[in-house]
C-alpha cells in the first residue's frame, strides 16, 4: 500500500513546492480542513476550580511557550498539547514518576521539538542570524586592571 503522502502544510514548510511547483498543482483539489485556531483550553484560563490560580498561570505559560516553539501545531494537536502541559506541571511540582518524564520526552520529539522529531515531520529549524560569529578574544586581566586604575 505504501507510505501515506505528506500533508500539504508540511510540504509548504519544507519548501517542497518551491523545488517542484507541479506538486502544488496536483494538490489544488485536495479537501482542506477548516481553519480553526489552536485555542487555549478553558481550564487554563484565569481561574478554574480544578487547577487553581497559580497552576492555571503556569499552564498558560507552558501553552504559549509551546505555540512559540512549535508554530506548526494545528487544532488536531490541541488535546495532546493539553496533556503535555498537564505533565509538564506535574514534573514542575515534583510529582511525576520516570514513566511520565519519558512520556514528556517522547511528546517533545513527536511535536517536532528535537532535531530527529523535526526530521520526521520534515520541518527545518530556523536559521539564527546568518553565519556564526567568531568567539571574542579573552580579556587580558592586566589591561582590565589598568583600565580601572586611575593614574595621577
Amino acid at each position: 500500500m505504501g507510505r501515506p503522502p505528506k500533508p500539504t502544510n508540511l510540504l509548504e514548510l519544507t519548501g517542497a513546492f518551491r523545488k517542484n511547483p507541479g506538486r502544488r498543482k496536483a494538490r489544488e483539489q485536495e479537501p482542506q480542513p477548516p481553519a480553526i485556531a489552536l485555542e487555549m483550553p478553558a481550564r487554563f484560563q484565569i481561574f478554574h476550580p480544578d487547577i487553581g490560580f497559580q497552576d492555571a498561570e503556569k499552564m498558560r505559560g507552558y501553552w504559549n511557550k509551546c505555540l512559540e516553539m512549535w508554530p506548526w501545531l494545528t487544532f488536531s494537536d490541541s488535546d495532546a498539547l493539553e496533556f503535555y502541559c498537564d505533565l509538564k506541571l506535574k514534573v514542575a511540582k515534583g510529582k511525576a514518576d520516570g514513566t511520565e518524564k519519558n512520556l514528556i520526552a517522547k511528546m517533545i520529539s513527536e511535536f517536532g521539538g528535537t532535531g530527529a522529531g523535526r526530521a520526521k515531520l520534515g520541518v527545518q529549524a530556523a536559521k539564527l542570524g546568518g553565519a556564526p560569529k567568531a568567539a571574542a578574544a579573552p580579556a587580558d586581566p592586566r589591561a582590565a586592571f589598568l583600565a580601572r586604575r586611575k593614574f595621577g
